[in-house]
């Protein structure tokens, strides 16, 4: 069980657009690595006022933010700028090297960053790797992955299933 535990998040929401810059203060955590597709935006989409909005209030609150992204630097560049914050461009999730990258950027140790993603095999993992902590959110528009993401999903169902019973069995054992 050990070994799927990597692939476990430690936070859990619906959407970031939930959480307040407070619950991230709360919890320690003054820099933040952020995917950005079906994470912020849909696949592909530009940054919208949402993310713009979402990541002001954001830094406003002190908290520092980077982008993480396999997508490419352009992409990643043009997104990171819209948002106005630091990048890293086709990182390699989840091989922790970008992970690393930009917690250098946002000048935070691994016990005050947080990443965030939506997907168990690249996002969580490569966090864990890395030696964070990760929140998973869900994927806001799964209709429109494209068709190599959708077979990561099918490959995280079983690890989905087996963190929904671990988290049963330890709120039973509370």
């Amino acid at each position: 069980m050990s070994r799927l535990a990597a692939f476990f998040p430690d936070y859990q929401a619906a959407s970031v657009y939930d959480l307040a810059p407070e619950w991230f203060r709360e919890r320690g955590f003054r820099g933040l690595i952020l995917d950005i597709d079906n994470t912020l935006v849909s696949p592909n989409a530009p940054a919208d006022e949402a993310a713009r909005a979402w990541t002001r209030r954001l830094k406003e609150a002190g908290l520092a933010l980077a982008v993480l992204s396999n997508n490419s630097r352009q992409r990643a560049e043009s997104f990171a700028a819209a948002l106005d914050c630091s990048f890293v461009a086709e990182a390699g999730k989840p091989r922790p090297e970008g992970f690393m990258r930009a917690m250098e950027m946002l000048g935070t140790d691994r016990q005050s960053t947080l990443a965030i993603g939506d997907q168990l095999l690249t996002d969580v993992y490569g966090a864990h790797r890395a030696g964070l902590k990760c929140l998973l959110v869900d994927a806001l528009d799964p209709a429109r992955e494209q068709p190599f993401v959708r077979v990561k999903r099918l490959l995280e169902k079983p690890i989905r299933r087996a963190y929904g019973k671990a988290k049963q069995n330890k709120e039973k054992n509370s």
